[in-house]
């Protein structure tokens, strides 16, 4: 009976030390991936960010080429007018 006990005392101690190494791994573990998580965030906000300043240097670029083609659109309609004109009085 003595030897049931001590067997029992040993086996509850031995299912002990294992539950708390395997809690102090899955603590570990859950450390790990929210470090891994953290980085992989950054990552996207620096992606981000790089992508928001393509965006407004693209918008910027646009803005100059749609100026650039209102302008040579006026020249071309002022050059079909004095082409007019100039046929007209021809």
């Amino acid at each position: 009976m003595k030897m049931d006990r001590r067997l029992l005392v040993a086996v509850s101690g031995l299912v002990g030390v294992a539950c708390a190494a395997y809690g102090a791994d899955q603590q570990a573990k859950r450390r790990q991936d929210q470090v891994q998580c953290r980085a992989s965030l950054q990552q996207v906000d620096m992606d981000l960010r790089s992508k928001e300043e393509e965006l407004a240097s693209l918008g910027s670029r646009l803005d100059e080429k749609n100026d650039q083609i209102l302008i040579l659109v006026a020249e071309i309609e002022r050059l079909h007018e004095e082409l007019a004109v100039r046929e007209a009085s021809a």
